[in-house]
């Protein structure tokens, strides 16, 4: 809260909750049209699907008792046979909130630019510190980015759009890019030209140990966020929920 009430935003109202503790999820839902649902517990460490699970279904419950009209949920892009913790945890907690009495939309987006996503944050500080990297192959699976000011722009419009409830929607930028193009491109943009090697003796969660030397991205949520990379990510059209 200290942190948000000093980036002195005018004419907004704090509120704070536990997703574990239904009454402050009553009491900061109370009075609300939308509700935006953009948690994910991934450093609460190994047991954060469980948690996931819990704060969705008191999220939902919660909503519904507080009288709100609809949930815009942030999820990700799921790959056809992704079968990594992280995905299948963002894909069960939809699922969990739309089984609730409140309509809910759902956005999945991939990679996000800017501060905030931990899969930007990783590559970000590995550009930043490696002037040379041996990594997995998993630099070559490919995601389509978007920009951070573009998914609060989807946020704040979809809400606004009664058709948009019970629909599920996947969005991206223009471009499909594999995780060493991201890498390129980032170091361009920095003016840092690193030298990637993809090798295949470093599996995805082996390479996931050492992020603690060269990120700030806690280990645990950098394990489950590259078990998930080997997968290529692509949008779909939008669809129903149902």
């Amino acid at each position: 809260m200290a942190v948000l009430a000093a980036r002195g935003w005018e004419g907004v109202e704090l509120a704070q909750a536990d997703l574990l503790d239904m009454a402050s999820l009553e009491a900061a839902l109370a009075d609300q049209d939308v509700a935006y649902y953009l948690v994910h517990c991934m450093r609460a460490g190994d047991d954060f699907e469980d948690i996931e699970r819990r704060g969705a279904e008191n999220f939902a419950a919660a909503a519904a008792r507080a009288g709100v009209k609809r949930i815009v949920y942030l999820g990700g892009l799921i790959p056809r046979g992704a079968d990594s913790r992280h995905l299948i945890s963002r894909r069960v907690t939809g699922e969990i909130l739309r089984d609730g009495t409140v309509p809910v939309t759902e956005l999945r987006a991939g990679i996000i630019v800017g501060p905030g996503c931990a899969s930007f944050e990783i590559i970000r500080d590995l550009v930043n510190h490696l002037p040379v990297m041996l990594t997995p192959r998993w630099v070559q699976s490919k995601s389509p980015p978007i920009a951070l000011s573009n998914v609060l722009n989807y946020l704040i419009e979809v809400a606004a759009k009664p058709q948009a409830e019970g629909r599920i929607y996947d969005i991206a930028g223009p471009e499909v890019l594999s995780y060493k193009e991201l890498m390129l491109q980032y170091g361009q943009a920095v003016g840092k030209s690193p030298l990637i090697v993809a090798v295949p003796v470093l599996s995805p969660r082996l390479s996931s140990y050492w992020l603690r030397i060269v990120t700030a991205v806690l280990t645990s949520t950098g394990r489950a966020l590259i078990d998930g990379l080997s997968c290529t990510s692509r949008p779909m059209t939008p669809r129903s929920a149902r």
